[in-house]
């Protein structure tokens, strides 16, 4: 039996709903020490963002109805 992993199962909800997304995200400090956090996922929409020109792709309206800002999650 296959596991799933939440990070992913988050990965391909964003990205199938029109973000940019980026994994393992590493958090370094402005000084010289080791790095402070790691973030799971990052995922980035832009306004007026389509897959498609034409039949474009049905994004989730409960998250994504708002088209006017980016939205950073």
């Amino acid at each position: 039996m296959t596991k799933i992993h939440p990070e992913k199962l988050a990965y391909w909800y964003f990205r199938l709903n029109g973000c940019l997304t980026i994994e393992n995200f590493v958090v370094h400090p402005d000084w010289r020490r080791g790095q402070q956090t790691e973030i799971d996922l990052i995922a980035v929409r832009f306004p007026h963002r389509a897959e498609l020109l034409n039949k474009s792709m049905i994004d989730d309206q409960k998250i994504f109805s708002d088209h006017s800002r980016i939205r950073i999650i």
